[in-house]
């Protein structure tokens, strides 16, 4: 056969029996074209499948570390919260006593200027 028949060239010297099997012929490398395209993209869809599960497994095991990590960050800060509850804020005032001092008499608290002993 001459490639310009295939080509769909000089076809007006072909007989109908020489046109009906360039036809055949043509179908058949038709079907063999397309069965090796959907091969591929059958294998393409596949290998995208597989990347897209490693990609969704590796997404969990990172979503799970979060998890953890975010556990981790709030017991320490629950326990630093615990430890330092009472160094950051003020003691609570001591109870009131309703009595009344006289403007000259000393406190009960000791100064930083007397010095005995």
């Amino acid at each position: 056969r001459n490639q310009r028949h295939y080509l769909g060239d000089d076809l007006q010297a072909m007989s109908p029996k020489e046109l009906q099997n360039l036809e055949q012929q043509l179908d058949t490398a038709l079907k063999h074209i397309r069965s090796r395209k959907n091969q591929l993209m059958y294998d393409s869809i596949n290998e995208l499948q597989r990347k897209e599960k490693a990609i969704q497994e590796q997404n969990s095991m990172l979503s799970k570390q979060i998890k953890e990590r975010e556990n981790v960050l709030r017991a320490q800060q629950e326990q630093w919260d615990e430890q330092n509850h009472g160094h950051n804020m003020p003691p609570p005032p001591p109870p009131q006593q309703h009595q009344i001092q006289h403007p000259y008499m000393l406190s009960h608290q000791p100064s930083p200027f007397l010095n005995m002993g």
